[in-house]
């Protein structure tokens, strides 16, 4: 939503260039969602629900994620100043504010979903797909025995 009135603002028309852009923002949202999950999953204290360690892996995580935030806008800069016709929306759409507004609601959301993406009986946060596993029938059935 954020890339689409940064187009509209900047009269960018909303092209198949600006579409890739959005894409490719999300995409560096999810990597930071990643990272955070990550670290989550990693520390045994986060991963029982300390909210403190919690803070703690969120802010050393938070270091990465504005680096490539800063790395992004810097690396499209030129392309939405100069970049003729062809480049400025889809340098717009990926760096105009789209990364740093995606990447505050992944800072924020992705620690408070984190808890809530654990099974009732594990113990361990399950942040990252790879982790996932699924209750079957018969595990159900011996959760409640």
């Amino acid at each position: 939503m954020v890339c689409v009135l940064n187009l509209a603002v900047f009269q960018y028309a909303f092209g198949l260039n600006a579409t890739i852009g959005v894409i490719g923002s999300i995409g560096v949202s999810i990597n930071a969602a990643i990272i955070i999950l990550t670290g989550l999953r990693d520390n045994e204290a986060a991963a029982g629900g300390d909210q403190s360690a919690m803070v703690d892996v969120v802010m050393g995580s938070s270091r990465h994620i504005v680096s490539t935030t800063i790395t992004t806008f810097g690396g499209f800069l030129p392309l939405i100043l100069q970049g003729g016709g062809f480049w400025p929306p889809f340098a717009m759409a990926v760096a105009g504010w789209c990364v740093a507004v995606h990447d505050c609601v992944v800072l924020l959301y992705a620690p408070v979903i984190c808890p809530a993406l654990r099974g009732p009986q594990d113990a361990r946060c399950q942040g990252s797909a790879g982790n996932f596993r699924p209750h079957t029938s018969e595990s159900r059935h011996k959760n409640l025995s």
